[in-house]
């Protein structure tokens, strides 16, 4: 790093402020069918929401609403609650304020961005059949995801705000979980489901000639930027820096459950060969025992957890640590623990269902299991 760069650094680290969100403002998740729409909303810089039967003019008071629910029932028979859907446009129609927070993830969730919600419209092209007939095309694989046009006739235009890489993310939220716990005694978890701070999401390594025939050059440019900056940055930093997020597909013969087709064969570029198992312990298995103890005391520490041994409070340590070991035989079970057998003397890693093992077998009994362990 040069003298100028070294000064540009240090500027924005001087001018950097937290952007402070008013209170009133609320955010609000809009899905893209399975990412499908993802890319016309940035592009267009507008979403929207499916359900094409329903607009501003529908009529949502209670004696209507039973009528429209059974209208939701007989023109899309795969919902089963039809009081949900009414919520929702209820939701998108006239509960979405302009300059609320929308949250809007594409195909896996790979990426998030974020964006204010502006002005609500509707294009009245978009009919219930042609609805219907571009999601029955994308359930049922017949259409490639950069080749359709979003069907949705209810729509809000937005302001692109950032689009962040998920394990960046998802580091963000743990690290925010652990600092309100840490400073000021308040468990997000006791106000927020974990589901919520939790992402579910499934990705796959991205391909850049993908990215560069999906996406306007500007976008692309920068996803693919983007892409090799947190994957330098990930392998020499730790998990609260960002969380690691693999996609693992599995192979079933029921064709609805499916979300990609494929083929196998052995030589084919595109396709895909039976594996049985792989598995990189630096990844399934990266813990220590002393990291791991460490996160176990932070959680029973987070869950108000107290643990009693020889009848007086004490701390988890190593000795306990031994103790699950032995006792469970968690080093036998090599999803829990991976043996290094190239040392003179085998070293252990253990993985993340070791310290769920390890918490969820304490939170059981938490006075007792010390003492029940060393018998």
């Amino acid at each position: 790093m040069n003298l100028q760069q070294e000064q540009e650094l240090l500027d924005q680290l001087l001018n950097f402020s937290i952007p402070v969100i008013p209170d009133n403002t609320r955010f609000w998740m809009i899905r893209t069918q399975k990412g499908y729409f993802y890319d016309e909303f940035l592009a267009k810089k507008y979403v929207a929401l499916a359900w094409n039967n329903i607009d501003q003019n529908t009529d949502f008071s209670e004696l209507s609403k039973e009528r429209l629910k059974d209208d939701i029932m007989l023109k899309y028979p795969e919902i089963s609650r039809p009081s949900v859907v009414i919520n929702k446009c209820i939701n998108f129609i006239h509960e979405v304020k302009e300059n609320d927070i929308l949250v809007i993830p594409n195909k896996g969730s790979r990426y998030i961005t974020f964006a204010f919600a502006g002005e609500y419209f509707e294009d009245s092209s978009k009919t219930e059949a042609l609805e219907c007939t571009v999601i029955k095309r994308i359930k049922n694989n017949d259409v490639d995801i950069h080749d359709v046009s979003c069907p949705y006739k209810k729509r809000r235009r937005i302001q692109l705000l950032r689009t962040v890489k998920s394990p960046l993310f998802q580091a963000c939220v743990f690290n925010f979980n652990e600092k309100m716990m840490a400073f000021h005694r308040i468990d997000m978890t006791a106000i927020i489901p974990q589901n919520f701070l939790t992402l579910s999401v499934s990705m796959k390594a991205l391909n850049e000639a993908e990215i560069i025939a999906r996406y306007p050059e500007p976008i692309a440019t920068h996803f693919i930027n983007m892409k090799y900056s947190v994957d330098h940055l990930s392998v020499n930093n730790n998990a609260k820096f960002a969380i690691r997020i693999d996609h693992h597909y599995y192979i079933t013969k029921n064709k609805d459950k499916a979300t990609n087709i494929v083929h196998f064969d052995k030589n084919a570029t595109p396709g895909i060969t039976i594996v049985k198992e792989l598995q990189d312990p630096n990844n399934t298995h990266k813990y220590t025992a002393k990291s791991c103890i460490s996160i176990i005391k932070e959680r029973l520490h987070r869950e108000h957890i107290t643990l009693t041994y020889n009848g007086s409070p004490t701390k988890f340590t190593s000795f306990h640590f031994t103790n699950f070991c032995k006792y469970y035989g968690l080093k036998e079970n090599e999803k829990l623990c991976y043996v290094h057998r190239h040392f003179a003397t085998p070293q252990y890693s253990y993985s993340q269902q070791m310290i769920d093992f390890i918490v969820d077998e304490i939170i059981k009994d938490p006075l007792h299991i010390l003492d029940n362990i060393k018998k």
